[in-house]
């Protein structure tokens, strides 16, 4: 912690986008976050960084703020396939590291990621902000509490549109509908039905993709009720089912 009581001194490692309009800005509103470095490829998109948010220190380069001794933890939003390269990095530079989603392109990583902050006493979390929304807590509540009976099954969509070129489409990069979006899917079906004491719960999901993934969505009540926004290209599209089996 810095000498402010509570305060814990941040580096971004990234300028992209979901940074400047979704994180960065959430940052500077909460309790106990301090805005301290930041870091680009590009020192001069770094500077500008700097100046729009009051960062304290720019640097050109990942490493540079990694071996800032007085920056505590790092938010990393780097293109997909990235993400174990530097939070493994950030890990053994003793870093606390809250990474952008999907913090993994498969389990391997994963597993070598969690044993890093093992190994080095530090905290690692996957950023998926939705989860701390009252409107997630309440519905987990509900699920939790019995108060809408038992669930057996969910059905859910994740679309995005209007974007044809976008790193969030590349596949090399760990892009595509299942890593950008239908992470959420899966992740949400997690986190409402696991607890300690409830650890044998198995989530058996079933995903569709790409044309099948869109024209079966066309054909729901849902997708009917958009209107005009149906006639738009639809980017990205990830389908689960989810049957919960004890």
């Amino acid at each position: 912690m810095s000498e402010e009581k509570g305060t814990v001194k941040w580096g971004v490692m990234g300028t992209a986008g979901i940074a400047s309009w979704g994180t960065i800005p959430g940052m500077q509103k909460a309790e106990g976050c301090g805005l301290y470095a930041i870091a680009g490829r590009s020192l001069e998109k770094a500077q500008a960084y700097k100046e729009r948010f009051g960062f304290e220190k720019a640097y050109k380069g990942y490493d540079a703020l990694l071996s800032d001794p007085e920056v505590e933890a790092v938010y990393i939003p780097l293109p997909n396939d990235l993400h174990c390269e530097w939070v493994i990095k950030a890990l053994k530079a003793h870093k606390h590291v809250l990474c952008e989603k999907p913090l993994a392109m498969n389990e391997g990583e994963l597993r070598r990621m969690f044993a890093a902050a093992r190994d080095n006493g530090v905290i690692l979390m996957e950023a998926y902000a939705y989860l701390h929304s009252p409107y997630i807590c309440r519905l987990k509540d509900l699920i939790s509490s019995g108060e809408i009976g038992k669930v057996d099954y969910i059905d859910t969509a994740f679309l995005t549109q209007d974007y044809s070129e976008d790193i969030r489409l590349h596949k090399e990069q760990g892009g595509g509908g299942i890593y950008d979006v239908g992470c959420y899917d899966g992740n949400e079906k997690y986190e409402y039905y696991y607890s300690p004491d409830n650890k044998n719960v198995l989530l058996l999901l079933e995903v569709w993709k790409s044309a099948e993934a869109v024209e079966l969505h066309q054909q729901s009540a849902h997708f009917k009720q958009l209107g005009e926004l149906k006639k738009k290209y639809v980017t990205e599209t990830a389908f689960m089912r989810c049957e919960i089996a004890e």
